[in-house]
C-alpha cells in the first residue's frame, strides 16, 4: 500500500503510469539474481482512484504468490501483461509459473474476495482467477472510460 501511494505521489495524486505502479509494488518480491518477475505492457496513465485500487490487488496477488505460490520457489515466476482494445477495455493478466502446484480453495477467502470486490464494484471490472496445476492465473478487464461516460 505504501510504495502505491509512493508512486500516486510522484505523480501529485493524479494520472499514474501502469508499468511504474505495478513495478513500486512489485519491487519487494523481485529477485536480483534472476527475472522472477516479467512484466509487458505499453504505457498506459491510469486515474488515482484506479492506480489505487489496482496497487492494492496486485500487493494481495504478489504476497500470496510469494506465500503460496510462483514466488515462494526458486524456479518461480509471475508473467504480467496488459493491453487495451478500441472499446476502452483494459485486460492484465497475472500468470504465475513454476510454482508450487495450487488446488482451486473450498471456499473464497479474504485475499480472494478483496481482489474480486475490488474490480467488480470499484471499478466496474471483471476478474477470473483460475488455480492451475502450473499456478495461479488471474486475467482482469477494466474498463477505461467510467459507465456513466460510456
Amino acid at each position: 500500500m505504501g510504495r502505491t501511494h509512493e508512486a500516486l505521489s510522484s505523480y501529485n495524486w493524479r494520472d499514474a503510469d501502469l508499468e511504474q505502479l505495478l513495478r513500486a509494488v512489485l519491487t519487494p518480491y523481485s529477485s536480483k539474481l534472476r527475472q522472477n518477475i516479467v512484466i509487458d505492457g505499453k504505457s498506459l496513465q491510469l486515474g488515482a482512484s484506479m492506480a489505487a485500487t489496482l496497487g492494492m490487488v496486485f500487493f494481495e496477488l504478489a504476497s500470496n504468490a510469494a506465500k503460496y505460490g510462483a514466488l515462494s520457489t526458486e524456479d518461480g515466476r509471475v508473467e504480467l501483461s496488459w493491453s487495451t482494445d478500441k472499446s476502452g477495455v483494459l485486460s492484465i493478466r497475472w500468470k504465475e509459473i513454476g510454482g508450487p502446484a495450487v488446488d482451486q480453495p473450498s471456499r473464497l477467502n479474504f485475499g480472494t474476495s478483496f481482489i474480486k470486490q475490488s474490480l467488480e464494484y470499484e471499478l466496474g471490472g471483471k476478474v477470473d482467477l483460475r488455480f492451475e496445476p502450473s499456478g495461479l492465473e488471474c486475467d482482469i478487464q477494466i474498463p477505461l472510460v467510467p459507465a456513466t461516460e460510456r
